[in-house]
């Protein structure tokens, strides 16, 4: 990420986080981390390995549910995620700004 960040370096940073998400995702079954950054190597454009990893590890650090199971990934076809902040529906629904809205606050 240093390489990525600093000098503009493409690079995949593969921690536990990366590794768990890449393998629910399906992308890899390796554990290894060197394998499975061969493995994503191949799977993303160059440009797109920093980020990647920066997002990849977020998620996976702050969001993931680590002990869910793949099989519900799949069926939703997105990682579970922890809830935080308002999760009901009216409550939640007050806190989101329309296109509109955003225009009138500026």
């Amino acid at each position: 990420m240093i390489l990525g960040n600093a000098f503009n370096v493409p690079g995949l940073t593969v921690d536990t986080h990366f590794g768990r998400l890449v393998r629910r995702w399906g992308w890899t079954e390796e554990t290894d981390p060197v394998k499975v950054e061969l493995v994503v190597a191949g799977l993303l454009p160059k440009k797109e390995w920093t980020i990647f990893s920066h997002r990849a590890i977020w998620h996976g650090g702050g969001s993931a549910i680590p002990g869910s199971q793949p099989a519900v990934v799949r069926a939703r076809g997105t990682l579970p995620v922890l809830r935080r902040g308002a999760t009901d529906p009216e409550v939640a629904g007050r806190l989101v700004k329309t296109p509109e809205a955003v225009a009138e606050s500026a």
